[in-house]
């Protein structure tokens, strides 16, 4: 919690209503949680290149939620190098 308060400060993050958590589990269990328990219009994803096809496009965590939540979700690519 201390790194990513800290991440928020030096990023000048901390302008407007945000709540911090920390949460246990696997990826997908706790974005699911969340997603239940928060009920967003929309879930915002980073992504990753690190296996094959779909999976180096859109990252197996991102990949997982657009199959399995009920939710629009926006996926994010990295910045190019």
């Amino acid at each position: 919690m201390d790194e990513l308060a800290k991440f928020l400060v030096f990023d000048d993050l901390t302008q407007g209503r945000r709540s911090l958590r920390v949460e246990e589990g696997s990826p997908m269990e706790i974005i699911s949680l969340a997603v239940s328990e928060m009920r967003p219009d929309l879930l915002v994803m980073g992504t990753h290149g690190r296996s094959v096809v779909l999976k180096a496009l859109i990252g197996s965590v991102t990949e997982e939620a657009l199959r399995s939540l009920s939710v629009d979700i926006l996926a994010v690519p990295p910045p190019k190098a």
